[in-house]
Formats: structure tokens, C-alpha cells, sequence
């Protein structure tokens, strides 16, 4: 007797999921099935599939599927314990690696904070500058006795500058020093694309939890 057998290759299955969008080895328990299925079907009658091979390849895929499962309870918990973290940040005062203020009324309980060193003097010049790159208040403030040195924005002359965008420099007689804010957090949130935890600063607006200097 004479047994025709259809190769694999030459099935439906392989052409339905060649025409798939995507890589070919992304391959979901539906797609497995379908190709043990298929291996089954078309396997030589008088020469069958070693079932222990079968089983070896269940069990191994089932092993994969619990990894996937496995990771996605972790991420899980790692975004349980992102919001954990970044709850403890509402309400306090932070000092952020920026130089972007965003003033309005209600925004006016800032700080600037230079860094100086033994090199810098006691005496620094402190600068805000609008959007279009303009002055818009220029301080010479002494530094002496401050640690760390912070200047409040009424210090700075920028009190009474209209509400907008401002940003802030610093430098000594020697070279430009750099240059934080201070201020409260308003609010907190994790991004929707990267899961960073985001500060809503009052005059400084949204930053990254990992921007903050120090927690008070």
C-alpha cells in the first residue's frame, strides 16, 4: 500500500502564518497548538511521532508560558510599588537638577540653589532670562554663610516679573557655577509610555523623580 504524505511546509498553517505581520518566530500558545496539531496530521502513519517527544515539547512550552506569567505578576508589582514610592513625594520640598522656572500667582514659593565652592568667592550673580532669551532680573547676591546657597525669588528680583517661562543662571567672578530649584511637589504620577515616576513642581511645572538633589 502506498501512503502519500503532505509535507508540513506545504499545509495551510504555514502559510497562514507566513502572511501574519510581524516576525515569524513570535509564536503564541495558538500558533503552537496549531503547528502540533498540524505535525500530528501530517505525520507518516506507519511511522508515527515519538509521543514522549510530544510531551517533552507540552511541557516545555507550558514552562514558557508560566515564565510569561511569572514576569508579567512582577511588573505588576513593580508598578505597585512605583506609586508606593512616588506617594511619599506629595506635599514635601525638593530641590531639582533644572534651570526652568514657570512662574505664575500662584507659583511663587521658590528657591534657586548655586553651587559654589572655595573657588567661587563669596559672591555670585544670579540671572533669570524670559523665553526669547532676554534679561528679565540680574542679582549680585552674597554667598557667605549659606550652605547650601539658596536665594528665594523675591532675592533674585523675580517676584514681580509677569508670569512665563523663565530660566535661571549663576556664576562667580571665576566661571558659571551650576544652578537648582527648590520647591514644593504639588502632585504626583507615573508616565503612561516609560512607568517614570513625574513631579508636578509649583514654578518649575512637570519633572522626573530621578531630576530630585534632595528631599526635605
Amino acid at each position: 500500500m502506498t501512503i502519500v504524505t503532505e509535507p508540513l511546509s506545504g499545509s495551510g498553517l504555514m502559510a497562514d502564518t507566513a502572511s501574519r505581520p510581524g516576525k515569524a518566530e513570535d509564536l503564541g500558545k495558538q500558533d503552537f497548538m496549531k503547528l502540533l496539531v498540524a505535525q500530528i496530521r501530517n505525520q507518516d502513519p506507519l511511522n508515527p511521532s515519538d509521543s514522549t517527544q510530544m510531551v517533552t515539547q507540552l511541557a516545555q512550552f507550558a514552562g514558557v508560558e508560566s515564565l510569561a506569567d511569572i514576569r508579567s505578576s512582577m511588573h505588576g508589582m513593580d508598578h505597585g510599588l512605583q506609586v508606593l514610592q512616588a506617594a511619599g513625594f506629595a506635599g514635601r520640598r525638593v530641590t531639582v537638577n533644572t534651570d526652568q522656572l514657570v512662574l505664575s500667582r500662584d507659583s511663587r514659593d521658590i528657591a534657586i540653589e548655586v553651587d559654589t565652592d572655595a573657588q567661587s568667592g563669596n559672591r555670585v550673580t544670579i540671572m533669570l532670562t524670559d523665553g526669547l532669551g532676554q534679561p528679565a532680573a540680574v542679582r549680585e547676591l552674597s554667598c557667605a554663610g549659606r550652605d547650601p546657597a539658596r536665594f528665594s525669588l523675591k532675592e533674585i528680583g523675580g517676584e514681580s516679573l509677569p508670569d512665563g517661562v523663565y530660566f535661571v543662571s549663576a556664576a562667580s567672578e571665576q566661571a558659571p557655577l551650576p544652578v537648582a530649584v527648590n520647591s514644593r511637589v504639588n502632585s504626583v504620577s507615573l508616565s503612561a509610555d516609560q512607568g517614570e515616576t513625574l513631579l508636578q513642581l509649583a514654578g518649575v511645572g512637570s519633572v522626573p523623580a530621578s531630576f530630585v538633589r534632595r528631599i526635605e
